[in-house]
């Protein structure tokens, strides 16, 4: 994929166990409040979750990416120090979209021995990673399998509560057990000596003599309340690929860099690593998505060889003369080798969309060559050279015309941003290159080429033989015949060219209020007959905008089945362990593992201690196959079979899915800036939906991003305030008693012990298993005084919360879900009428969820922009060309009907209407326009008398050239609409060939009469 700097960067940030809401309110907000303040941001929203947040930051297109990431960094680091405790250093990271994103960790090797887990992994973190890390284009290297080592400092509770002790003192002393202090200079005999104070640890064994605190006279020592093991982290996640337990090297490589040149890199470090590596250690590679890219482009350069044959074929069948069909074709190969010589002049790199847009370029690539030899076969009749630049220069303009105009739609997309630059960039610069390297190519090499076939060939004209041969020919009678009839029947035949784009019937509505016509208007469009009728008259009348608006799918839309993956889901309730999802996980892996030979990968990835996930991934052939099918079905009947958990099994046909959350008839989405204020408009909402009948499971704590999510439930630690001056204590003691014996840790740092940075944790002895009346009835003192429990100063409230909350521009977005037992169409109207009749108030919003799997509006109307942008921008271009204003106007005649091909195909075919239709409605613009210059300029110079007859065997005479172009374009396109499956590609494609065909039998039979009515049909 080619280099994009997208205007998107995301922050990111965890706080191990801490609730959506406590998340949101001293984790979020506090970073979204310096954030906001960052030059250029367009719009900032945030997603918290349960122990972690998400904050996306959009950016104006002029902002300068890289200044912004450092003002973020800048911003970051002078917050991170007000954070609460234990929330890990906030993260800055590039946006990537899913095209890109899909390429992070695109090698994956597993490193074996016979050694543990753990030590495989030190070994891959100290000798592996900073090697394949350096090389150019790989971004990161992850290490899965295995854990850090890690000193576990184990507090026994009734221990330290008997000596009197605080968990400050146990923090504090175990702080105290490393330090390394600067204590200034000493001078002796007149030098200068630095004094460093240096309390080191050789041993996790030194830590048990470390004192905390006298008492009776004695020393108490860690080891006298805890105990000490340096051992490794416990196991939190587990990451397998084909049931392996290993270690994994995940490699990633950078946005921009060329994959296959990346991973021949990595092959050949990971060659000579392994060449050093110890007697015990293997290193094996167990996926590679370089391959994938291989293979595209090897597709791409066999259907380029399709399409020149194909090309070249067409050629020979129209031309029927050997010569000509190989001068136009070698304008192809020159063409590309012009673009080539750009390429390196312009640093451009050659990726999968500037290869495929060469290879869409072919029929493009070869249209000016091919009007140019067929003027010159039937003007060129001299065997002087002199003559053949003057017969050459009268058909430079149109040619030019035609291709500056092409050129033109396509400079604005150079311009675009975000993920339509990923799209659009590359391709509107392949194709300008194309088609300047193409006009350069057809009036150097192509004339001269033509004129020595000629010479040494000795072909007369064909002009004279052409113009006798017309009028007797069948073709041209027939041709006569029609533009005669179109001409006798103009009238007809505009309101048929009028429907055929469509006028927007089905807007008018049943009813109207209006005092003048309603009546009529009423008993006329409101009565039975004309609802039965309104579809008809709408396909009769709305023509293709009709079909455009309302029944061609638009976007990206899911397609079961259309995958080269199983992927199956694992859910377990709240309060299990990794242990038991861990063993459920890998029965599945056994089962799949039973068919090792019929599938490529399976990866399984255990996220925590309630969900895991299982990818089964196949080969082109593998997918083609039916055990794909069959595979799916046996693993849905075995988890039908499993209780206690949910799964869902997708890929290759519809989904299934266990059980859980549900999806809902309908959600409403609120927002506004205060948090309980927009809890007060949600159930405002509810009060008013829940006294219909048919309105069921209405829930206020939707978490729309989510789906299935089981409810989450926090426990809410109310201070009595009073008794904290009882008992005087304050409120952090008390919150940090609580955050110590649930989540285990009161401290979390590292010793350096020899070469080694070492994490070590202190934790309570029962922090796994403590239970809510454990906790309360928990004693401490204070200063030896007051002996009290943590219920005396405590209230414990269970309550439900969101399992995530959502911000856009710092406002809070709330979802309320619910369904509607009825109709789609009533519960719509009902949930209108309902929203109507919240007063909502200033700041504050409520509208109702439309699901989409459209790409982004913005988008549509940056394209819908560049269309209308174009358009103009050839009237005006044309209207200079030609000095004219009648002539622009039948040109560009030609581009509604090549949108309506394109629209009628789609409908027709039931394709959707995505990216790369977009993309071939741009390009359609310019082409449309082509033959509709070539043949307004030749009938300029051929048919000044007039007559009617003279513009019918002129118009017949570009008949060979337009057919020709718009055959080999389409020609040039169709291996890639029979073999790629990409979507991109496809629609491109077929939105050109549909264009493309009724565009040109719009300029060979309308074109024609339009020319002869405007300029010289008699008053």
């Amino acid at each position: 994929m080619p280099h994009t700097e997208y205007p998107r960067l995301t922050v990111s940030a965890g706080w191990f166990g801490a609730s959506p809401e406590t998340v949101e309110a001293y984790l979020t907000s506090p970073l979204e409040s310096v954030l906001s303040s960052v030059k250029g941001i367009k719009k900032i929203s945030s997603l918290s979750s349960e122990g972690s947040c998400r904050i996306d930051i959009e950016f104006h297109p002029n902002t300068d990416i890289n200044f912004a990431r450092i003002e973020i960094n800048e911003k970051l680091g002078s917050v991170i120090e007000e954070l609460p405790y234990g929330i890990s250093a906030p993260r800055l990271s590039q946006y990537l979209p899913k095209e890109v994103k899909d390429l992070q960790g695109f090698l994956t090797y597993t490193i074996s021995a016979n050694l543990s887990a753990n030590e495989i992994r030190k070994y891959a973190a100290d000798y592996l990673r900073t090697p394949l890390l350096s090389i150019d284009g790989v971004s990161d290297v992850v290490i899965r399998g295995g854990n850090e080592r890690e000193i576990l400092i184990t507090v026994d509770y009734d221990k330290m509560r008997s000596f009197n002790l605080k968990s400050d003192d146990v923090i504090a002393a175990i702080e105290n057990a490393e330090k390394i202090v600067n204590a200034g200079s000493i001078t002796k005999k007149e030098s200068a000596y630095l004094v460093k104070v240096e309390n080191i640890i050789n041993a996790a064994e030194e830590i048990l003599e470390q004192p905390v605190k006298t008492f009776g006279g004695n020393s108490i020592k860690i080891k006298n309340i805890a105990t000490v093991s340096d051992d490794f982290r416990e196991q939190q996640s587990y990451f397998r690929i084909n049931g392996k337990e290993a270690v994994f090297l995940d490699i990633s490589k950078e946005p921009g860099k060329n994959i296959i040149k990346v991973a021949d890199e990595v092959y050949k470090k990971i060659d000579f690593l392994r060449n050093n590596l110890p007697a015990e250690f293997k290193i094996e590679k167990e996926i590679d998505l370089s391959l994938e890219v291989r293979n595209d482009i090897n597709d791409l350069f066999q259907n380029a060889l399709y399409s020149f044959i194909l090309i070249l074929v067409l050629l020979l069948l129209i031309f029927r003369r050997f010569y000509y069909s190989i001068i136009i074709i070698s304008s192809i190969v020159f063409s590309l080798l012009s673009a080539f010589i750009f390429f390196y002049i312009f640093n451009l790199s050659l990726n999968i969309l500037t290869i495929a847009s060469l290879i869409l370029g072919f029929g493009l690539m070869v249209d000016n060559s091919i009007v140019v030899v067929d003027y010159l076969d039937r003007h060129f009749s001299f065997e002087d050279k002199k003559r053949l630049a003057v017969t050459t220069k009268n058909i430079f303009f149109p040619v030019f015309s035609s291709t500056l105009t092409t050129v033109a739609v396509f400079i604005p997309l150079i311009f675009f941003t975000g993920e339509l630059k990923l799209y659009f960039e590359q391709f509107a610069i392949a194709i300008i290159i194309t088609l300047l390297s193409s006009l350069v190519v057809t009036f150097t090499i192509v004339p001269i080429a033509f004129y020595y076939v000629r010479v040494k060939s000795l072909i007369k004209s064909e002009e004279i033989i052409s113009l006798n041969e017309e009028k007797n020919s069948v073709l041209f009678m027939l041709y006569s015949f029609v533009l005669e009839k179109i001409l006798r029947w103009k009238k007809l035949c505009f309101v048929s060219l009028v429907l055929m784009i469509g006028l927007p019937v089905w807007l008018l509505p049943n009813r109207i209020d209006s005092p003048v016509v309603s009546t009529l208007y009423n008993l006329i469009f409101d009565s039975e007959f004309s609802s039965e009728i309104r579809k008809y008259v709408n396909y009769a009348l709305g023509g293709s905008l009709n079909l455009f608006f309302n029944y061609i799918q638009k976007g990206e839309v899911f397609a079961f089945g259309d995958t080269d993956y199983i992927i199956i889901s694992l859910k377990l309730p709240n309060g299990n362990t990794i242990e038991r999802i861990n063993e459920l996980t890998k029965k599945f892996e056994n089962e799949i593992l039973a068919y090792r030979n019929n599938f490529d990968n399976l990866t399984s990835n255990i996220f925590d201690e309630e969900n895991a996930l299982i990818k089964i991934t196949f080969t082109k052939e593998q997918s083609a196959s039916a055990f794909p099918y069959i595979l799916k079905n046996y693993l849905t009947a075995y988890a039908v079979r499993l209780g206690g958990l949910e799964v869902s099994v997708y890929g290759f046909g519809p989904g299934f899915y266990s059980g859980g959350g549900t999806s809902t008839s309908f959600i409403v989405k609120v927002s506004g800036f205060n948090y309980n204020r927009m809890k007060d408009i949600a159930n405002q909402f509810r009060k008013i939906i829940q006294r219909n009948s048919r309105v069921d499971n209405i829930d206020i704590d939707r978490s729309f991003y989510r789906y299935g999510d089981d409810d989450i439930y926090e426990i809410i630690a109310k201070i009595n305030r009073n008794n904290l001056i009882k008992y005087d204590i304050s409120i952090e003691e008390v919150s940090k008693l609580i955050a110590n014996s649930t989540a285990g840790n009161l401290q979390y740092n590292k010793f350096r012990i020899g070469n080694d940075e070492v994490f070590y944790s202190v934790k309570y002895s029962n922090f796994k298993n403590i239970q809510q009346e454990q906790l309360e009835n928990m004693s401490f003192n204070n200063a030896g005084k007051n002996h009290f429990k943590i219920k005396d100063v405590v209230e414990f409230k269970e309550s439900k919360t969101l399992s995530s909350i959502v911000r856009e521009n710092q406002q809070y977005v709330r979802f309320v879900s619910f369904d509607y037992k009825g109709p789609y169409k009533y519960g719509d109207e009902y949930v209108k009428s309902s929203i109507a009749q919240i007063k909502v108030p200033e700041g504050y919003s409520i509208t109702q969820q439309q699901f989409s799997f459209m790409f982004g509006q913005d988008e549509e109307i940056k394209i819908w922009n560049i269309l209308a942008f174009a358009f103009f921008l050839i009237f005006m271009i044309t209207a200079s060309l030609f000095e004219s204003i009648k002539k622009p106007l039948i040109i560009i005649l030609s581009i509604p009907f090549a949108l309506v091909g394109v629209i009628f195909l789609f409908y027709f075919g039931d394709y959707n209407l995505d990216r790369g239709a977009y993309a071939g409605m741009l390009l359609l613009v310019g082409l449309s326009v082509n033959n509709s210059i070539i043949l307004v300029d030749y009938l300029s110079k051929n048919s000044l008398r007039g007559e009617f007859k003279t513009i019918i065997r002129t118009s017949y005479s570009r008949i060979r050239p337009i057919f020709t172009t718009t055959f080999t374009t389409i020609g040039a396109m169709l291996p890639l609409i029979i073999n790629v499956q990409q979507s991109f590609w496809k629609s491109l494609a077929l939105s050109v060939s549909g264009g493309l065909i009724l565009s040109s039998l719009f300029v060979i039979f309308i074109i024609p009469v339009f020319y002869y009515s405007l300029n010289f049909t008699k008053k």
